[in-house]
């Protein structure tokens, strides 16, 4: 594997992490001192490219989309990789696992349909197709406890005195049901009823550009969504209210200096500070901190990440860490590498430990960094190591078509055979 491969989809957990590339590897790391020393401890090449992967906590196993339109399952602890899914009419772009039930998942993909797939112990089959007059670009699982709960608890509560002198019953209380964001190309906002038969609740016009996140809060009926321009908006998901509007890493934001206090008001719009200047080109990424709390954001772009409050608990977003990035130099040249189109920079919290950060930009390829917001440092960087053997090349060229650059993947029964520590 080049030392220089550029990674496509990252998850990480308290005591593994995995980190896919562009070159089809998964490579599971495991956290070796308490410390924090990460070391390499498999890996699984697959058939392509790997455009998106769905771990569970542990890291054990994990379902990895790859460009060839195959679906794998991959088994980390014996290196092992089934195929559940092949030839699907376009590339799978994310996974998502459904919270109610874990033989259920989401994916979008590059025809743009939202697609709810039920997964069996060999294969996965298809069982909800949503078409749209726009593509779907991102999506998000949420619960919904139906109106007849609030009912039950009323008449329980009308009748607290009453029970309290009859034998004691136990009334069946209902299941949550299943629902589905949709966040598509044309900036709108689409929530899908699932159960008992899947419906369409409604769609909202949210943003100017198509969607790069929807992030449902963990308790309250509240999603957070992003769009490509740097917007950032929540939406009352029972009443359809704009709760905010955020404007505060769009480069057309507004500049009054009235807009730099943090306001509450829904539907406000919330202008920029000079320090909160957005990333180069399209915002690429959104994710929330973890736990019942959520009270922390990320936003990230190829060059520049950015932490503020979460925009459900302060509209005003006002950074309270970034980072800046700047491209290497290729090897044995001056020149930098310039950033392919299609590796989007990724980020996610660390566990439950909202404090840290893992990034990764096209513009530092082949590289994790673990960044810690309170410091505004980055504490770990994980690389890919470069491992002798077979050199297959792969040219890169520019949007010219001009050679960029010639990377040389080295591979050795398709697997790594180095150890490496950070």
């Amino acid at each position: 594997m080049p030392g220089d491969a550029a990674v496509t989809a990252m998850a990480a957990g308290i005591d593994f992490a995995l980190v896919a590339t562009a070159q089809g590897h998964v490579v599971r790391f495991r956290r070796a001192t308490l410390s924090g020393t990460w070391t390499e401890d498999t890996a699984v090449q697959l058939d392509g490219r790997v455009l998106s992967l769905s771990a569970e906590p542990q890291m054990a196993d994990a379902v990895v989309a790859t460009a060839t339109s195959t679906i794998w399952f991959v088994g980390m602890q014996d290196a092992s990789s089934v195929p559940i899914v092949c030839g699907q009419p376009a590339p799978v772009l994310a996974l998502l696992p459904a919270p109610h039930d874990p033989h259920v998942m989401a994916s979008t993909s590059l025809d743009g349909l939202l697609r709810v797939w039920h997964l069996g112990p060999e294969d996965a089959e298809p069982i909800i197709e949503l078409r749209s007059s726009s593509a779907c670009t991102t999506a998000a699982f949420v619960m919904r406890i139906p109106d007849s709960s609030s009912t039950l608890r009323q008449d329980m509560e009308e009748e607290e005195e009453e029970a309290s002198r009859a034998p004691e019953r136990v009334l069946p209380q209902p299941d949550p049901q299943p629902m589905l964001l949709g966040g598509y190309q044309d900036g709108s906002l689409r929530l899908f009823a699932l159960a008992p038969a899947v419906e369409l609740q409604w769609a909202l016009a949210r943003h100017p550009a198509p969607l790069v996140a929807v992030v449902p809060h963990p308790y309250k009926s509240l999603a957070l969504t992003a769009s490509s321009d740097g917007s950032l908006a929540v939406t009352d998901l029972k009443s359809t209210r704009l709760i905010s509007y955020v404007t505060t890493f769009t480069a057309l934001g507004p500049s009054s200096p009235s807009g730099n206090s943090p306001s509450r008001r829904r539907g406000a719009a919330v202008s920029a500070p000079p320090s909160a200047r957005p990333g180069t080109g399209p915002l690429q990424a959104v994710a929330v901190s973890p736990g019942a709390g959520a009270s922390v954001a990320a936003a990230a772009w190829q060059d520049r990440l950015v932490v503020f409050p979460s925009p459900w608990d302060d509209p005003s977003c006002l950074p309270i860490s970034f980072y800046d990035c700047q491209p290497v130099a290729l090897r044995g040249s001056s020149e930098r590498i310039r950033p392919s189109p299609d590796v989007p920079a990724l980020l996610a919290f660390v566990g439950t430990a909202t404090k840290l950060i893992t990034f990764s930009s096209p513009l530092l390829p082949g590289a994790v960094l673990v960044f810690d917001y309170r410091l505004g440092v980055v504490v770990r960087k994980v690389t890919i190591p470069q491992v002798r053997g077979g050199l297959p090349f792969s040219l890169m060229q520019a949007d010219d078509a001009s050679p960029l650059c010639i990377m040389c993947v080295s591979f050795m029964s398709g697997r790594i055979t180095s150890k490496t520590k950070c």
